[in-house]
């Protein structure tokens, strides 16, 4: 687990989640690698922060999400996020719904007090009990239901953290949710330049179609206007808007002709690790899970030195 020297998470509690009963840790900034055998709930921990941080509303729970796959152990999520943006500060963002967290003494207040070392943080909180639905929420009180108002989407989409697992060839692409959608000033720009690109590809290849296919049409056309169906200008073959579409997700990062997804293993995963920690991607934390998949010992090595960067 990597996180920024700016946004981090000072402490995560883990109740009945999957394999974890319940977990109290404080994270440090910087680089945290958590190592142990198989089958130890790692990937559980990386997977909690995920989920609290998500930026996406639809996730879906199941009874194997709860400790002992019994639904009855209410699953909470809780992590003190430190040091967060200046403009999540003001009381008109989450001013009034700040709490406090000693560095020194690792201990949560209901309250920010800078004097006295207790500085404001975000507290934010997760809970699935066995209706299934996960409730989002900042935790403001002393008392575990002392909650308030969820996160605004915007501002979750900013906090959401970078993952890099085994299977990392989607952030390869400009698809939803990739690294490469987080880069650059204006993503939302693409999709508007690909269909104008679709309208070119149509244009071209309905006028080079035209004597191709101009047998089949003079063929098929008399017997069509014989039935009675009405053509308002003239048969033609060209491309099918229905099933002949390009979004983001088509659009693949290439070393010259060939897609980086059919490099490596272990290239294309360092790849997508440099798309996800770039800084114009934004990222305050980035997840990594088995960081030796795939890649041999110089290149892990290589890897974290990128990390620590």
């Amino acid at each position: 687990m990597l996180q920024g020297d700016d946004t981090h998470v000072a402490a995560l509690r883990i109740h009945n989640f999957r394999g974890i009963r319940e977990l109290s840790w404080c994270p440090n900034q910087g680089v945290n690698c958590l190592i142990g055998p198989g089958d130890s709930c790692k990937t559980t921990i990386l997977d909690a922060i995920d989920l609290l941080l998500v930026e996406r509303q639809n996730v879906a729970f199941d009874d194997l999400d709860f400790y002992d796959a019994n639904p009855t152990n209410a699953i909470r999520i809780v992590a003190v996020i430190a040091r967060p943006p200046q403009d999540y500060l003001r009381e008109d963002r989450y001013g009034m719904l700040l709490a406090g967290w000693n560095a020194v003494k690792l201990e949560w207040k209901s309250e920010p007090a800078e004097n006295a070392g207790v500085a404001p943080v975000l507290t934010l909180q997760l809970d699935v009990d066995d209706t299934l639905e996960p409730v989002w929420s900042i935790y403001v009180g002393s008392t575990p239901e002392d909650k308030s108002k969820r996160v605004r989407f915007a501002d979750r989409k900013e906090m959401a953290p970078a993952r890099l697992g085994a299977y990392a060839d989607r952030h390869l692409s400009w698809g939803r949710g990739s690294a490469l959608q987080r880069v650059g000033a204006h993503p939302e720009r693409l999709t508007a330049q690909l269909n104008g690109l679709l309208r070119s590809a149509r244009d071209a290849f309905a006028a080079q179609s035209a004597v191709t296919f101009s047998e089949i049409i003079d063929a098929v056309s008399p017997d069509i206007r014989g039935l009675g169906v009405q053509v308002r200008d003239a048969l033609t073959a060209n491309l099918d808007h229905t099933s002949f579409s390009m979004n983001a997700s088509g659009v693949a990062l290439h070393d010259g002709n060939v897609p980086f997804r059919c490099m490596g293993t272990g290239s294309a995963r360092l790849a997508a690790a440099a798309l996800q920690s770039a800084e114009s991607a934004q990222r305050q934390f980035l997840l990594v899970d088995e960081i030796e998949y795939g890649l041999e010992p110089h290149r892990i090595s290589l890897l974290v030195s990128h990390l620590r960067k």
